[in-house]
């Protein structure tokens, strides 16, 4: 029986070889393996041109349908699309749609389950690669000038005058200053080495102290084969070593280290009208003219800017606070150092005038004396701020001279019923003597003296003329401003009113 079968078998093998079977027939018979027994490119070719087309060539006749299903192409950016072309059962052409990019590397694959004409399976999946370009390495920068440090190479912005990149084989000079940026942005020209593989970018402009700056070499530069670079390349360059902000250490009237508490505080600061100057500590030196725009009070009040150091602005009130007055100093984040870093939040305070320091200035008692004696006669006291005579009637005493007669006021300062010391020069300047009838001859007042502690003042008062008849005594006024710009006493609060009283020589 086993004869039989061979003899059998032999005689179909010579039939078909007679008869001329077609390949698919003959399949049956084929004992060897369907294959793909050749690529274009070869698998791992590198230097393919990007206009190439790929080619399989397989071991016997495919089935064109099964191959064209399950044929891939395979790029960075996904798979690549193209139309299939035979030259035969055997010879496959696929034609990509689009130029292959330079410096990538493309995978072909076809799976195990494409079949052969006659139906057998591909023996073993189809793997093949090729890299498109002249390097199958991408170009790159090798070294940088400042040199790249890990968080930023810290470096002296006027020192830094050009960037330099060093690549590892000759760039296309346009691709690759196209692909060149500086953030933020400073100006500058570009120049290469003679073989292309250095760049350098001269700046025209100084980087800014205290920032962070980002130079990139970015992936759309070329090499002169145009491969592109695989990568960015970033340097980060730090500005200068400060990079700490600078803050507000404290305000307050004095320039020492007790501040006022902060408004985030929620806390008013009682102070007095007397308060002259209002100074602000830094923890650096700053750009004065940056803080001097970012300084403010609220309600407004006139005044001028010093700086005792470069790290302190002290503001110098042309007028006092006002009484019960509440006041907001403000820097706002507009201050900043010396090298450009802002504040990185407004800094506040909130001042207020208080009851204990606000009491208005009031006049007490009135003396009078023609010798300038402090400690008068009971006839010489003439009055109190709250009731007074018209006229007040004086002595005078003394011969007729150039200057005329002469006479003294001691007046007495109070603040809530208590004498109080005075700002002695609030004088100057906010007192008037006038003269209603006579001749030419003008009072003045010639000097005065502080006494008591500074709560009296007394005026000298000269040129007053001496009565020749009884009904020609001449009346004088005396006048001391008040209000904001008139006297007031040693903690600046001032007198709420103009104090005024008329005199004339006694009949």
């Amino acid at each position: 029986m086993q004869r039989l079968l061979i003899a059998c078998y032999c005689a179909l093998i010579a039939l078909t070889a007679a008869t001329g079977c077609d390949s698919e027939t003959a399949s049956i018979f084929d004992f060897g393996e369907f294959t793909v027994s050749a690529s274009v490119p070869a698998s791992g070719q590198s230097g393919v041109d990007p206009d190439a087309s790929v080619e399989l060539y397989f071991s016997e006749d495919a089935d064109i349908l099964d191959v064209e299903r399950n044929f891939s192409l395979t790029g960075t950016s996904g798979k690549v699309e193209g139309s299939f072309s035979w030259t035969s059962r055997r010879a496959m052409r696929f034609t990509p749609r689009y130029q292959l990019a330079r410096s990538r590397r493309y995978s072909v694959e076809l799976p195990t389950t494409v079949r052969s004409q006659g139906g057998r399976s591909l023996s073993r999946g189809f793997l093949s690669d090729f890299f498109v370009g002249d390097y199958a390495a991408n170009p790159g920068v090798a070294a940088s000038t400042p040199a790249h440090v890990t968080g930023g190479n810290v470096i002296d912005p006027s020192a830094l005058t050009e960037l330099t990149f060093t690549f590892t084989r000759p760039m296309d000079s346009m691709k690759t200053q196209a692909a060149f940026s500086l953030s933020p942005y400073v100006s500058g020209t570009f120049s290469w080495s003679p073989d292309a593989t250095i760049l350098t970018y001269r700046l025209t402009a100084t980087l800014d102290y205290g920032r962070t700056y980002s130079a990139r070499i970015g992936s759309a530069a070329e090499d002169t084969g145009g491969n592109a670079m695989a990568r960015d390349f970033l340097l980060v360059l730090v500005a200068g070593d400060d990079t700490t902000p600078p803050q507000v250490l404290g305000m307050n009237d004095n320039g020492t280290a007790a501040y006022w508490n902060t408004a985030e505080s929620g806390i008013e600061n009682s102070v007095g009208t007397s308060v002259s100057s209002i100074y602000v500590a830094f923890s650096e030196a700053m750009d004065k003219e940056r803080v001097e725009s970012a300084f403010s009070i609220t309600p407004a009040v006139d005044g001028h800017i010093t700086w005792p150091s470069d790290a302190m602005l002290c503001y110098h009130l042309d007028e006092s606070l006002q009484a019960e007055q509440s006041y907001q100093i403000t820097v706002d984040t507009g201050a900043e150092d010396i090298h450009s870093l802002h504040l990185q939040e407004p800094c506040s305070v909130i001042v207020r005038t208080t009851a204990a320091t606000a009491k208005h200035v009031a006049i007490g008692e009135v003396r009078g004396s023609a010798d300038g004696a402090m400690l008068p006669a009971a006839a010489d006291y003439l009055f109190s701020g709250s009731a007074i005579p018209w006229p007040v009637m004086v002595p005078l005493y003394g011969n007729d001279s150039p200057n005329g007669m002469k006479y003294y006021f001691m007046i007495q300062f109070l603040r809530d019923g208590i004498p109080v010391a005075m700002d002695k020069t609030s004088l100057y300047g906010n007192y008037l003597v006038e003269k209603f009838s006579g001749d030419t001859t003008s009072p003045r007042v010639f000097d005065i003296t502080w006494h008591d502690a500074d709560t009296v003042a007394k005026v000298y008062v000269s040129g007053l003329l001496h009565k020749t008849l009884p009904d020609t005594s001449v009346l004088y006024r005396f006048t001391l401003s008040g209000g904001s710009g008139g006297i007031r006493d040693a903690l600046g609060n001032t007198m709420a009113d103009t104090f005024t009283f008329e005199f004339k020589e006694v009949q």
